[in-house]
Formats: structure tokens, sequence, C-alpha cells
């Protein structure tokens, strides 16, 4: 009985370890990476300001999430915070999502709920039929080299 009791305590205690691990690790591993990959893929500035992770829940929550304005574009005033030319394209005082704990089943992200505070979105037209987001959408819409996979999203 006793070795039960310490296999359980043992699990009990790694589980306590990771869910520190992930709560400490998780808010600095995004703020250093989501400005950086997200930037790339889009073409713009972007910035966050702070980053809540709660393991126990599953729900991270973004604070001031900005994307910048298009390069090259007009100053708008001194709220231009995230580079790029202008304002910002984009900015989100809170991004929160709540992932459904099948996510570990499947190995792939499930979003429970999406909520998104306070988002803020200028889109400008720069000449007949041309947006300043026209070239994300261009970046988003490229076709890759090869063919994509026929089999279903896990």
């Amino acid at each position: 009985m006793a070795v039960w009791l310490k296999r359980l305590g043992w699990v009990v205690g790694g589980v306590l370890v990771l869910w520190l691990a992930t709560w400490l690790a998780v808010p600095a591993l995004v703020k250093w990476q989501l400005p950086a990959r997200l930037g790339e893929a889009l073409g713009r500035p972007v910035s966050v300001g702070d980053v809540e992770f709660r393991p126990w829940a599953l729900s991270l929550a973004l604070n001031d999430l900005t994307i910048g304005g298009a390069p090259g574009a007009p100053s708008g005033g001194p709220s231009g915070s995230a580079g790029g030319g202008g304002e910002p394209l984009l900015t989100v005082k809170r991004a929160y999502a709540d992932v459904s704990i099948s996510s570990l089943l499947r190995l792939a992200p499930v979003i429970e709920a999406l909520q998104l505070d306070a988002p803020r979105l200028r889109l400008t037209r720069i000449a007949d039929g041309r947006y300043d987001v026209d070239d994300i959408v261009s970046r988003l819409t490229a076709q890759p080299d090869t063919k994509p996979d026929s089999a279903p999203m896990r």
C-alpha cells in the first residue's frame, strides 16, 4: 500500500512541477516568439504587452496586441506604437483563448472560447481598388510550391 501512495505522490508532484514550469515558461516564450513569427508572416511589425497563461485552465491571454501600419504610410500621430509607417493597422486591448482539454487528445488546438476586448482595425484606401492591407492578403493567400496533404487535419 505504501508503494502506491509513494507513486501517487510522485505523479502529483510531477504534474505540479509541470504546471509550474509551463506557467512560468509559456508567457516568456510567447512574448519572445509571437512578435517575430507573426511579424514575419504578415510583413508588419507586431508587439505584445503582457502574456498570461494558466495551464490548469488551459487559457491564454495576450494584452496590448498591436500590428503595425503599412511601411511608408504617412504618420498618423504618436499612437503608432508598433513601428511601421503610421498608426497601427490593428490594436487589441486583450485577446483571450480558452482551449479545450480535448486538444491534448487530438494533438491539435481545440478552442472553446475566443474573446477580443476593444479591437480597433484601421483600413486605408490608397488607390482605386487598393487598400493598405493588400500586401498582407497577398502574403497569406500565396500558394506554396508543394501540394498540400490530402489527408484531413487531426
